[in-house]
């Protein structure tokens, strides 16, 4: 637990919960235990209580905890949630923090995302950890190679979960017809990436599409 001070001012509460452990479920997330609002009355400016969890790898008796590219992005990504929940500073708490429209809720954490790829970022703590050496030029660019590796069929993959979402939750008539025969037909719009069998997803799918538009204008 780390207790955040801005400008001399109380700012945040922040937990972490970074190795596996027994009853812990796996993955990675952000959570607010108390958000951020400002009382009517007094004036007091609530100050938020903010949680980011991780399943690093674990350290062993002769190695520190060894992150992979992934941990780290990953990390980023749920660090750009938690900077989000603690830097809030609106009135009322159901509109503080991450509490926002689902088409920008992703951009804090696409923007921390980015840095994973970043040398200077990267050379502030990425070193062999029995050299020191930091990582080198070579490496850094097959890490950028490889984020752009086949991402216009990522892209068209984000749509397909999009355009399958939009053709069930905007019905207003029940369905009595073949689900797969619908399914195609809704995709018929983009490229069919999605397999036939995925599950249907019970959230948004667009504000990770949104969030990479967002972060290239911004």
């Amino acid at each position: 637990m780390k207790c955040l001070i801005r400008m001399g001012r109380f700012l945040a509460i922040l937990y972490t919960d970074f190795h596996p452990r027994l009853g812990k479920r796996a993955g990675a997330w952000m959570t607010s235990y108390k958000e951020q609002w400002i009382d009517k009355k007094t004036g007091e400016n609530s100050r938020p209580h903010i949680s980011v969890v991780m399943n690093f790898t674990k350290p062993t008796e002769n190695k520190p905890a060894l992150l992979t590219f992934n941990e780290v992005e990953t990390f980023l990504h749920e660090f750009g949630h938690s900077l989000h929940g603690m830097f809030a500073n609106s009135t009322y708490k159901s509109l503080s923090g991450t509490n926002v429209y689902w088409d920008f809720v992703e951009l804090p954490s696409q923007i921390m995302e980015n840095f994973a790829i970043e040398k200077d970022f990267l050379n502030t703590f990425a070193r062999h950890y029995q050299t020191g050496e930091v990582l080198p030029d070579e490496l850094i660019q097959r890490l950028v190679d490889a984020s752009n590796f086949n991402v216009a069929y990522a892209c068209l993959r984000q749509i397909s979960f999009g355009l399958l979402d939009m053709a069930w939750y905007t019905r207003n008539v029940p369905f009595e017809g073949d689900v797969k025969v619908y399914e195609q037909e809704a995709w018929k719009k983009g490229t069919n990436i999605a397999g036939s069998e995925r599950n249907l997803y019970e959230y948004a799918v667009f504000p990770y599409l949104c969030r990479r538009i967002f972060c290239r204008i911004l």
